[in-house]
């Protein structure tokens, strides 16, 4: 190999000037006579006071000094030549002279040749050099004190290097090797750097590994030389084994040396990077380099100069992660490394923003994006990489930033795919907005294209992530976003892709930035935005007319926020709203007034952002100035005795109905009832739509009271005042069905409204603390129950269409849109079309004749009813979170008085079971998705301001009071067992459900608390952390254990139990695998019919194995003890018999048992054998374990062949081959790990296992008998593992020298009894004799096969 590079011998560093020395140097006297003659014959001129003249080519005065220099044969005498020398040193002891030596000499003859030295052309003759250069190199010495000092001598040192750098030859390089160091350690820093950098150049052919050594001890323990001598070890060609060396002390230098040689140090570390020691160079430079605390604490002394540089702030800092990104972009294995590296960091602390920075830097190569992207996305799933990490990247390398941005940019797109995660969904917002807020406009655009492109893609929850960045941005910074409005504003190109939320959300971003002041360049997206808004309300599809109403109400609440003040007032005591943004806010409110037919939707709408409490009461002063009156206008009318009736016109009878109010005899009072039944009757279509609009009104009505006024005071008279319905003689069933198609499904319409509307009541005063609203409450409550009770009957012989229903697109939308956030616009039009579907008419039309309908409707029969029952409950209104206060509400007593106000009895209400079932039911329906039971995802933080309600509510509490009294009164309501089950089914599920939600510390701690005071075990001043009072939950829960009726409410109360577990710690997971064993030791009705799947059971199976302290010891007492008894059974006992031990084991629950039992064994083994378990002191426990686990799972196997059903056979196949793979991925790297150290071990554990495999290859051969589906899915997966496990048993034996041991022979299919099954040509030539031969020859085969492989 040849040198790296080579300099030019006329190179020259430049020192700066230097002041002049004190004093100057003595003059000595001229060169002798002698020498003058003799270089004069030579061709050269020596003069006192100029530099030497050469009056020849050099090459001719150079054979002209030899020759002169030389006796007999042409060699130089060593007197002529010390003769010479003695001159050539009298000559440089004057300093001038000595510097007229090393410039350039004059020639008289070619003046283009003129580059060469005196000293240099000496130094080129053999017979001279040796004695020169230690002249030149002693003038060093004399140099070294006045160095700097003397502007005129201050190149002397340099040019005297320049004189031994690249000679031709160099005759004795030993001397000169040595002279040089020599005199390094009393020379100042500047020349030692000088001298080191050129020993490569100086001595050209000298033992390299001689001088890498040199260099070495340099580097070790020569601080301010690191960066010479790296340069110089660059150039040298070094062995393998003292390149290593080298590395390991550049490595070591990393910690101490100054800032300013990291660059080259890094340069030099990563160019020595190979494919056999990448991980673990750069996994000690990555431990040993931190750029942060280097700059910040080291000196900023360097050893060699470092140009500044422009395009950074910081140009230390920006030349070392310059270094890295050459390194990462130029050196092969180094990429790969830092991969590995980083991915291999399990801890959070450990990780630093320079690993981010790396790794972006990487994800610019084309062929490393995948492994950097899983590598990142790992990472922030895990929680390593936080928004933490990205600040302190941003904030401390920011100089570098630029760099990487393109990189970062396409990274955060990427990620977005990933953002439902709430942990990715944070890493990418804290992306984006530092990529925002820390470059020019340029990139601000790019990273707002980026964000528009990604909202295209057509996924809802990359969406839900470009929205909640936009959010961001326009929250912190507003004012740089608004240059951005018109590409934000291109967004609703894409409008038909966006769910109803989703719509939400990029309104409120496009309303903040058009409603911004002062900004000239929101002005026309303004008016495009209104122009949009309007168009939307006036078109004729619901879910645009939606849309409409959401930016209507959008705007509103942005012109009507707190925070827009007149900007006359900002400095002073009036706070009122500016008269514009009033006067454009109420003129949207009556364009949405006028445009909408139904305003059910606005109401909501509105009512939900008054409830935010930030819009300006001048204009909520209006609204519920605006909407009270409309209220009264439309539904409230004057209330008459409760026992006359009116008729209709259409023939029905009317009734003020459940009113709750006495009417005074007297008239004192005006009492008020609200009117719904005529509405509905109205031809009008509007009329009728005002029926649906009644809660959602009162909605908007009640809240803006609360939010002005602070309580319902005001309104509390709609609580218990009646309304006005069909009278309830025409409800009974015969009546009813004389009634036409048209009047039932008016009555059943007007049935659904006033369930909605006494819903409404009850979201609204079940908070309020006055005894009499409460008692109507329950009351109120008790209506919901009886109506919806009447018109599940009444749907029996009623169908659709609905027309008074008015079942809207937009009210069902409005309905979805609460409890399914996540659903999208075709989702919701599917909906609609399956609710008016479902309310089709299905035997007739609605305007045939009477007889006709009533004909149709009972040829249809009743089962129709409960299925268009369940379609109506869509249209029912969800309670709110504050409406389960009435869970806590003990028996209420009212005292009543008559008409003529005379008092009567007390009156006592409470809920009882099917009010309560009511309640819990709507409670679980109210549930987050995504908890206990619950598949589809919803945001985590949706799910917190669940937890905050759910725990200012008091709900916990009350369901516990429930659930201690409905095990108290079980023995007491024979007749009522299947609701109090059900509502034990309900409590058990809401419970584990809330505790399966993320919760913050506070509110996780004050929820146990709810339990853990109720326990005899602790009182609440011996708790003090979260794991006492989670055990002091669990055992409270345990109170119940032995009261639970059913299996279904028994797995119902083990989730409770985990789901605890799981939000406290692992410390309580024994106590829970006893109260499941208990559980199992309930003989329960549900087990006594023959089943082979039960999810309760498996569940409490499950979690009995999993949390015991040793559950592979479980499941082998399970299968010594207990399994035995149950094969020796007779078949006439096989449905009946159970185990004695364990009554939920039977003949017919064994495949539970058994799946349960198969996956303990496999997740012990894949959780147990980890990566750890290779070390050598974790070997022998890992060998243990895995002894176990193959010995358990033997004989699960072996119980295949006496339990040989259908669902066992698949499940051994299934769960066997997973515990093969296991074996193969993470048993067999431990057993190659201790093959020598452990053989009996080891040889043991194959032994076992290999009658594992066997028993697979069986039964893969008696699945193809059988012939059945279900088993042989499975039997290819099965081969093709247990060929995976031969192949690696292979290489085990192979790496550890024992090939030779290793056979493969061809096992004959069996059947699970052993039998063999015999292939054609086997039955063509079948013969006893033969057979018995085989069977022989298997024998022998097996026990051989055994030995090969052992």
């Amino acid at each position: 190999m040849r040198r790296n590079s080579k300099r030019k011998s006329n190179q020259s560093i430049r020192y700066p000037s230097q002041q002049q020395p004190s004093s100057k140097r003595q003059k000595t006297s001229f060169v002798s006579e002698s020498y003058l003659s003799t270089l004069s014959a030579a061709g050269v001129t020596l003069h006192e006071n100029s530099p030497p003249v050469l009056n020849t080519s050099a090459q001719e005065f150079k054979h002209q000094l030899t020759k002169s220099l030389s006796t007999l044969g042409n060699v130089p005498s060593e007197e002529s030549v010390a003769e010479f020398v003695k001159g050539y040193e009298q000559y440089v002891m004057e300093s001038e002279r000595l510097l007229f030596s090393l410039q350039p000499m004059k020639n008289n003859i070619d003046t283009e040749s003129s580059s060469i030295s005196f000293s240099r052309v000496l130094l080129n003759i053999d017979c001279l050099q040796t004695k020169i250069a230690l002249i030149l190199i002693e003038k060093l010495l004399e140099f070294a004190d006045t160095f700097g000092v003397d502007a005129r001598y201050c190149d002397v040192p340099k040019l005297i290097l320049i004189q031994l750098h690249w000679l031709d030859i160099i005759i004795e390089e030993k001397v000169i090797f040595d002279k040089l160091f020599e005199v390094l350690d009393v020379l100042p820093e500047d020349i030692q750097r000088d001298i080191v950098q050129l020993l490569p150049e100086i001595i050209i052919s000298y033992d390299e590994s001689e001088l890498a050594k040199k260099l070495q001890e340099l580097l070790e323990n020569q601080s301010h030389l690191v960066a010479a001598c790296i340069e110089a070890l660059s150039n040298l060609n070094i062995p393998s084994d003292l390149s290593e060396e080298i590395l390991e002390s550049a490595l070591e230098r990393i910690s101490s040396c100054s800032v300013p040689d990291l660059p080259l140090l890094i340069n030099y570390i990563s160019s020595q990077v190979t494919s056999k020691n990448h991980i673990k160079v750069i996994g000690e430079l990555r431990q040993r380099l931190d750029v942060e605390t280097c700059l910040l604490t080291r000196p900023n002394a360097s050893s060699t100069p470092v140009p500044t540089l422009t395009n950074s702030g910081n140009s230390t800092s920006y030349a070392i992660l310059n270094s890295i990104c050459s390194s990462l972009q130029y050196v092969k294995h180094v990429p790969d490394a830092w991969i590995k590296v980083i991915g291999s960091v399990d801890d959070e602390s450990s990780h630093s923003s320079l690993d981010l920075f790396i790794l972006c830097i990487i994800n610019e190569i084309t062929a490393k994006r995948k492994a950097v992207f899983d590598l990142v996305i790992a990472k922030v799933k895990s929680g390593l990489f936080s928004a933490e990490l990205v600040d302190e990247l941003f904030n401390s390398q920011l100089s570098s930033v630029p760099v990487i941005f393109p990189s970062t940019l396409a990274l955060c797109s990427k990620l977005i795919s990933h953002s439902s995660n709430e942990l990715v969904l944070s890493f990418v917002k804290s992306l984006y907005f530092l990529l925002f807020t820390s470059f020019d406009a340029i990139k601000q655009k790019e990273v707002i294209v980026s964000l528009i492109d990604t909202i295209g893609s057509g996924i809802s929850h990359n969406r839900d992530c470009v929205l909640s960045v936009l959010e961001l941005l326009v929250d912190k910074s507003l004012h740089q976003m608004i240059k951005f409005s018109v590409f934000i504003k291109s967004v609703l190109d894409y409008l038909n892709q966006f769910s109803l939320p989703q719509v939400r959300r990029l309104y409120a971003i496009l309303s903040t930035l058009t409603c911004s002041s002062g900004s000239p360049l929101t002005g026309s997206v303004s008016d495009e935005f209104h122009s949009i808004i309007r168009k939307q309300l006036h078109h004729h599809e619901p879910l645009f007319h939606q849309m409409g109403i959401i930016g209507a109400v959008v705007m509103i609440k942005q012109l009507t926020s707190k925070g827009n003040i007149h900007e006359t007032t900002i400095n002073t005591r009036d706070t009122s709203l500016s008269t514009h943004s009033l006067s454009q806010a109420k003129l949207m409110l009556e364009q949405v007034i006028n445009a909408c037919t139904d305003l059910s939707s606005f109401y909501e709408e509105m009512a939900s952002v008054v409830s935010e409490r930030e819009i300006h009461n001048d204009f909520l002063k209006y609204l519920l100035e605006e909407v009270t009156g409309k209220f009264q206008e439309i539904y409230v009318i004057e209330a008459v005795d409760l026992t006359t009736q009116s008729d209709a016109s259409g023939g029905l009878s009317t009734k003020q109905q459940f009113n709750l109010d006495p009417i005074a005899a007297d008239g004192d009072s005006d009492p008020i009832a609200v009117e719904l039944f005529d509405l509905l009757k109205s031809s009008s279509a509007q009329k009728s739509t005002l029926a649906a609009s009644l809660p959602s009104h009162f909605k908007l009505l009640r809240t803006c009271e609360q939010v002005l006024n602070g309580g319902l005071e005001e309104v509390d008279a709609l609580l218990g005042c009646p309304i006005v319905l069909c009278s309830p003689s025409k409800l009974e069933k015969d009546l009813f069905e004389e009634l036409s198609m048209h009047e039932r499904q008016l009555i059943c319409s007007s049935l659904v409204h006033t369930i909605n509307w006494f819903r409404e009541l009850v979201s609204s005063f079940a908070s309020e603390s006055d005894k009499e609203m409460n008692w109507k409450v329950l009351m109120r409550i008790k209506n919901i129950c009886s109506l919806q009770d009447q018109l599940k009957s009444l749907l029996t012989v009623t169908s659709g269409p609905f027309p008074t229903l008015d079942v809207s697109t937009s009210s069902i939308i409005s309905n979805t849109d609460k409890r399914t956030s996540s659903k999208t616009q075709k989702d919701q039009s599917v909906l609609v079309t399956q609710m008016n579907q479902s309310m089709a008419p299905t035997a007739a039309t609605a305007t045939g004749k009477d007889h006709n309908d009533t004909v149709s409707v009972k040829k249809g029969g009743g089962g129709g009813g409960n299925l268009l029952y369940d379609r109506f409950q869509l249209l029912f209104r969800p309670l709110e979170m504050s409406a389960y206060r009435a869970l806590g509400y003990k028996a209420i007593s009212r005292s009543l008085v008559d008409t003529h106000m005379q008092p009567l009895e007390s009156q006592s209400v409470k809920l009882k079971p099917s009010e309560l079932l009511f309640l819990l039911e709507s409670l679980k329906r109210s549930l987050p998705k995504g908890s206990f039971g619950f598949k589809a995802r919803i945001n985590n933080e949706e799910k917190k301001r669940f937890v905050a309600s759910f725990v200012e509510n008091g709900i916990l509490d009350s369901l516990c009071n429930h659930l201690e009294e409905l095990h108290k009164i079980e023995d007491e309501h024979d007749e009522d067992l299947d609701i109090i089950y059900s509502c034990m089914l309900s409590l058990y599920s809401i419970m584990s459900s809330f505790f399966s939600l993320p919760f913050t510390n506070e509110s996780l701690i004050e929820s146990l608390k709810v339990l853990s005071n109720r326990s005899l075990e602790l009182s609440s001043s011996q708790i003090f952390d979260i794991d006492s009072i989670a055990g002091s939950a669990i055992v409270y829960c345990q109170t119940f254990i032995g009261r639970i009726p059913n299996l279904t409410i028994a797995a119902a109360y083990c989730k409770l139990l985990v789901s605890i577990a799981k939000a406290s710690s692992n410390g309580l997971k024994i106590n829970i695998s006893k109260s499941c064993e208990k559980l199992l030791n309930v003989n329960w009705d549900e087990l006594k019919g023959v089943t082979h799947k039960n999810d309760s059971l498996e569940f409490v199976i499950k979690y009995y194995i999993e949390y015991a302290s040793n559950p592979v010891g479980v499941v082998e007492e399970l299968c010594t003890e207990v399994i035995t008894e149950l094969i020796e059974v007779e078949e006439e006992e096989a449905c009946i018999h159970q185990s004695t031990k364990i009554p939920t084991l039977s003949l017919t629950t064994f495949s539970c048992y058994f799946r349960c039992m198969m996956n303990a064994i496999n997740n012990h083994a894949k959780s147990t054998l980890n990566k750890n378990v290779t070390l050598s002191q974790n070997q022998l426990s890992g060998l243990m374990t895995l002894e176990q686990c193959s010995r358990v799972m033997n004989m699960l196997m072996n119980y295949v062949k006496s339990f040989d059903s259908k669902p066992v056979i698949a499940a051994g196949l299934k769960l066997g081959m997973t515990f093969v793979e296991i074996f193969s991925k993470q048993g067999l790297p431990l057993i190659k790990a201790s093959f020598k150290t452990r053989k009996d071990n080891v040889l043991q554990i194959i032994k076992i296992f290999q009658k594992t495999t066997r028993l697979l290859q069986n039964y893969c051969g008696h699945s193809k008998v059988v012939a059945n589906p279900l088993l042989t899915n499975y039997v290819p997966k099965v081969k093709r593992a247990l060929e995976t496990f031969v192949f690696e048993v292979k290489e085990v034996l192979v790496l550890n020298g024992c090939s030779e041991a290793f056979g493969v022979k061809n096992l004959k299919n069996r059947t699970l009894k052993g039998d063999e099954i015999l292939t054609q040509s086997q039955v063509t030539n079948d013969s006893q004799e033969v057979e018995e031969e085989e069977e022989r020859e298997e024998e022998e085969e097996e026990e051989e096969e055994i030995v090969c492989i052992l």
